[in-house]
């Protein structure tokens, strides 16, 4: 087995062994888990955005014509950075994986366990059906879990060595809690890293179709507050070498207008996506300080070919992507995995279409468009999508592309599945079972989405693409951040989030209207600041005007989140300078709040709840309160001499450097905020 010794030169924790270990293979009969030998280095290199790679390959002792191939990327190790590394298996001859009683036999990464101490698990996909989010859970294992053996998901595990040190180990892959397809074992015998389901087919063979991990991250430090530190520097700026992904943008969407004139005016949700009011919406996005301009879904004639609806934009966009440019900003578009039944996409992938227990879906209409297939990701048809979100940049400039309604399990079914098992796709033929075939497109598609993000990239240079988290049954996770961002929470909650039947003459959003609880509701996802900064994870704030309303859309956004949710044209005037006033100095120090680790007191929603984020100084301290008070806070670390405040904040700065601040809250204020180094 290949042995990573963490030295105290290089990584900071002298005495971590972290073992790299290989999938079973079946070799006449018998399972092989070899070490390797002649290992060589066949290839160095660093990556315009500083990362360093490099790639060795070996033979497997006693196996002539097996080779294992080792990738690793890393940053800033000097500092204690992370590593990430993914190995391969290929074989010259036929082997062929094997499993045991139908689970997968591969492990991954072991860490021995003669000096473990404390252990934490940091899980990211647990679906909160009260905050109608995926949210972050961080638990400390107990003695008594450990000393029976505890396997959990991750993807995230933490681990204190007794005498001091800590490591932090992750894989790359999403889906929701508890549906678990890599986990960690946890015991008196250390750590074991292994796949669960999913990870390779039984019989794959590594000859004509090798063995590759999933991407894993291996980082130390001196305690957990440092390691998570560290780590989310690595995410911020190394895992993931599409920088655009990590800006902290500014981001408009047009749905939460199409969704108001539907449900509060009973028109149809595409009526005014059309160019006379796009225009208007882009003239104010404008004003406000808008990066990314996002029409949503209804721009297009029909899905799958992804053409302009020339009735509706009769310049094929010409005009709007002319305006944006001229203000500065990019193009963004509304995309999913449909195809109509009449676009030329369908008649050439009409065998990608997702099915199920041998039956393939019904087509029905995409958002008052022609009536769709869904296609599977995981299919040929990948990389077609990837070649006409290419064509369209060609033809319309645009650069962002928001992926929705991609589903890896159906959780409104009275039996939930993975929502394709179809033979024939890139995850499994007729040799394999329907759940094996389930298994497997469950465990590829972040990996396939990933990839097309890639493509795209690489032929769009910054280009990004988000993938839509804004419901259960999606795949959440490390996998698909490599190559682009989620897109988080746009409604949030609904009526039957709490069990309440939706009311007649309502939105089924809980929280589809202005005030300060869906502020409140969306900010109980920054939690993941501590390991994944917010800049990963696009979420959306109202803002309708009223002084203290677009207030608390700033102080909330300005968190890390960047998003601004519908409806421009409803704007006052005042209120459009209001916002554009202080977009124009958040700007001003918004990749330091991107930067920063978070400082938080208090709990999304209570009084006072105050969050600081502060990077060599610079960056924002936003406070929010319910109910009328006086809310004193001293920053810290040290606050830039100079800052703009909102109404009802004093400032200060005391002789070491930090900032103190009282903050008066009067009835109906919410929120205030203060930017250092503006």
């Amino acid at each position: 087995m290949v042995t990573f010794e963490f030295g105290q030169d290089d990584w900071g924790v002298a005495g971590w062994g972290v073992r790299l270990g290989y999938a079973t293979v079946e070799v006449a009969g018998r399972v092989v888990v070899g070490a390797m030998r002649e290992v060589r280095e066949v290839g160095h290199g660093r990556s315009a955005g500083g990362v360093e790679w490099a790639e060795w390959e070996g033979d497997v002792a006693g196996e002539p014509g097996l080779r294992v191939r080792l990738e690793a990327r890393w940053g800033d190790t000097g500092a204690g950075g992370v590593v990430r590394m993914r190995w391969t298996w290929v074989s010259q001859g036929v082997r062929r994986l094997t499993k045991v009683g139908g689970s997968d036999q591969a492990g991954y990464l072991s860490l021995p366990g003669a000096a473990l101490g404390r252990v934490w698990e940091v899980g990211l996909s647990d679906f909160v059906e009260l905050s109608h989010s995926y949210t972050l859970m961080e638990r400390e294992l107990s003695a008594e879990e450990m000393a029976v053996g505890a396997e959990v998901m991750g993807p995230l595990l933490v681990v204190e060595r007794e005498g001091g040190g800590v490591v932090v180990m992750g894989y790359e892959h999403g889906s929701q809690h508890p549906d678990c397809f890599v986990r960690f074992a946890v015991g008196s015998g250390g750590v074991e890293l292994g796949a669960v389901k999913g990870n390779y087919l039984a019989g794959q063979d590594i000859s004509s179709s090798p063995f590759v991990s999933p991407w894993l991250h291996v980082g130390v430090g001196e305690g957990l507050g440092e390691v998570a530190r560290r780590y989310r520097r690595f995410m911020l700026r190394e895992q993931s070498e599409n920088a655009e992904s990590r800006k902290p943008y500014i981001y408009y969407n047009s749905w939460n207008h199409q969704e108001r004139i539907h449900d509060w005016q009973g028109r149809p949700y595409l009526d005014d996506m059309r160019q006379e009011r796009i225009e208007r919406e882009v003239e104010v996005a404008g004003r406000i300080g808008v990066d990314t301009f996002v029409i949503d879904t209804g721009w297009y004639q029909k899905t799958g070919d992804w053409e302009v609806n020339r009735e509706r934009f009769p310049d094929g966009l010409a005009k709007i992507s002319g305006m944006l440019r001229e203000r500065g900003m990019r193009l963004g578009l509304w995309f999913d995995n449909a195809a109509a039944v009449s676009s030329r996409m369908f008649a050439e992938h009409g065998d990608c279409v997702m099915g199920v227990g041998g039956k393939r879906g019904e087509p029905s209409p995409i958002w008052e468009t022609e009536a769709s297939h869904r296609l599977c990701p995981v299919s040929r048809w990948w990389s077609a999508f990837a070649d006409e979100l290419i064509r369209l940049h060609g033809e319309t400039g645009v650069t962002y592309f928001k992926l929705d309604a991609i589903q890896q399990m159906n959780v409104w079914a009275t039996v939930p599945h993975y929502c394709c098992d179809e033979p024939g796709h890139d995850h499994g033929d007729a040799s394999h079972t329907a759940a094996e075939r389930g298994e497997r497109f469950a465990y590829l598609l972040p990996l396939y989405m990933a990839k097309i993000a890639e493509r795209v990239r690489e032929k769009v240079p910054g280009s990004i693409l988000d993938f839509d988290m804004t419901e259960g049954g999606r795949c959440f996770g490390l996998s698909f951040l490599s190559a682009g961002k989620f897109f988080l929470i746009n409604n949030g909650p609904y009526f039957w989030s709490y069990n309440i039947p939706k009311p007649e003459k309502y939105s089924p959003n809980l929280l589809f209207y202005p005030g300060p609880a869906r502020s409140a509701n969306a900010r109980t996802t920054c939690g993941f600041d501590k390991w994944l900064p917010l800049t990963t994870m696009l979420t959306h704030y109202l803002p309708d005007d009223g002084e203290n309303f677009q207030t608390d859309t700033l102080a909330s956004l300005m968190l890390g989140h960047g998003g601004i949710w519908g409806d421009l044209c409803g704007i006052s005037a005042e209120g459009v300078e209001r916002l554009g006033g202080w977009l124009r100095k958040y700007k001003v120090v918004r990749d330091a709040v991107a930067s920063a680790c978070p400082v938080v007191t208090g709990r999304a929603g209570g009084t006072p709840e105050i969050h600081e984020k502060l990077f060599e100084g610079r960056g924002v301290v936003c406070l929010f309160a319910q109910t009328p008070t006086e809310v004193k806070y001293v920053s810290r670390s040290a606050a830039a001499g100079k800052w703009s405040a909102t109404a009802g904040v004093e400032v200060s700065q005391r002789g070491d450097g930090r900032a103190e601040v009282l903050a008066r809250f009067a009835k109906g204020e919410t929120a205030k905020f203060v930017l250092f180094g503006v």
